[in-house]
C-alpha cells in the first residue's frame, strides 16, 4: 500500500473517531448551549484545517512519486 493511501486511510478514521467523540461529549454534556455551539465551532475548524493540510501533503507525495 502507498504512502498516500495510508495516511487516507488513517486521516478517515481520525476523522470518524473525532466525530464519535464530540457527539458523546454532546450527550454527556449538561451546561450551556453556547458552550456547546463553541466546541462544534472549534470541531469544525480542526476538522476543515485537518482536510485541507492532508489534502496538500497527499498532493505533494503523489508528485513525488510515493
Amino acid at each position: 500500500m502507498k504512502k498516500s493511501s495510508k495516511l487516507r486511510l488513517s486521516i478517515i478514521f481520525l476523522l470518524i473517531f473525532m466525530t464519535v467523540g464530540y457527539t458523546l461529549l454532546l450527550l454527556a454534556y449538561g451546561g450551556p448551549r453556547w458552550v456547546a455551539f463553541i466546541m462544534f465551532i472549534v470541531y469544525v475548524f480542526v476538522v476543515y484545517f485537518l482536510i485541507v493540510t492532508t489534502h496538500r501533503l497527499i498532493k505533494a507525495l503523489k508528485e513525488k512519486g510515493e
